[in-house]
């Protein structure tokens, strides 16, 4: 679906938007991404509606399914981004969500590659920083972290060499080869990543939601960095990366079970670092309780450059 708004109604919008976001000084998202539905996975949301509230706050809101979640709040003070959340827990009550989830501080969502970004200097045209008085607002309402992440930079400092010793003896002993997407074609890598990511029951995906989701990213998502491993043509990890102007991100990496601990991820990292060359590198949102992940990230000399937590609410118990 899509939410329905006339041309007037967006513009206004927009303009109230823009307003609280100045009130509140936060960086003011992109008005015409929000209403793009290749930038914006919202507006293909189950449900999905923009409230605001007459203290000061407006946001876009939208349940998938059973799971219910906000992004893009905007806030000039406490008293109303506490009005706001009251607001967006109401709309989700009655779509009959279970769970509602958001947003992530220190910073949104970013709605091109649905995933949190980096601090607000190197934020992309929709995200904003999350004023702080946001966070006692969810605790009065008794939201709690759900998932606490942080962003890895694959700067200078990483140790490109060691990642070459690891890939190169991991892959000639377990006897698997990376490939691009470019390589492959979009057809044959949107499959492999599907398959692997079905090893996983928090991210798997269908061959049609995977190619839902690299439709969605559009030419933000890099086919000659977007790596896959392969052993005996059988997908074992990939790693999905996006390029945003001088920045290239890993974005996703999945590992199949009975691969992990082998030296995939670095395979698949330094392929996409080869490709991303002369382009500032990160490595995705690696959550706080993956250590097997950052413990390689860190020893390879990836610095954390942006830590997150990601609220959420079981609606039925309140």
């Amino acid at each position: 679906m899509a939410v329905e708004m006339s041309r007037f109604e967006r513009n206004g919008y927009v303009v109230r938007m823009r307003r609280v976001c100045a009130a509140g000084r936060m960086r003011c998202p992109d008005g015409r991404c929000l209403f793009r539905v290749q930038d914006n996975p919202l507006l293909r949301a189950d449900e999905g509606t923009f409230v605001s509230v007459p203290e000061g706050g407006c946001a876009l809101t939208g349940r998938f399914g059973p799971e219910g979640f906000f992004a893009a709040p905007c806030a000039a003070s406490g008293e109303a981004a506490e009005a706001l959340l009251r607001a967006v827990l109401e709309r989700q009550r009655a779509w009959g969500a279970a769970r509602v989830t958001g947003p992530v501080s220190p910073s949104i969502v970013d709605f091109s590659v649905g995933a949190a970004l980096g601090e607000p200097e190197r934020a992309s045209a929709f995200s904003e920083w999350l004023p702080s008085f946001f966070g006692p607002a969810l605790a009065r309402l008794g939201f709690s972290v759900c998932r606490r992440s942080i962003l890895y930079e694959m700067g200078e400092a990483c140790d490109r060499t060691r990642y070459e010793r690891v890939a190169a003896y991991s892959m000639a002993r377990f006897g698997y080869r990376v490939a691009s997407a470019r390589d492959l074609g979009d057809r044959a890598a949107c499959e492999a990543m599907a398959h692997v990511s079905r090893d996983d029951p928090a991210m798997a995906r269908t061959d049609a939601q995977m190619a839902a989701l690299l439709s969605a990213l559009g030419r933000r998502w890099s086919r000659p960095m977007t790596q896959i491993a392969l052993h005996g043509g059988e997908p074992v990890g990939y790693l999905l990366a996006v390029r945003a102007g001088q920045t290239a991100r890993a974005a996703t990496a999945q590992v199949r079970r009975g691969w992990r601990n082998r030296a995939v991820t670095a395979a698949l990292a330094l392929a996409m670092l080869r490709a991303a060359r002369g382009l500032r590198a990160e490595f995705g949102v690696v959550g706080e309780d993956n250590a097997a992940s950052r413990f390689s990230l860190e020893r390879a000399g990836a610095r954390p450059t942006a830590y997150f937590q990601q609220f959420s609410l079981k609606l039925t118990e309140k």
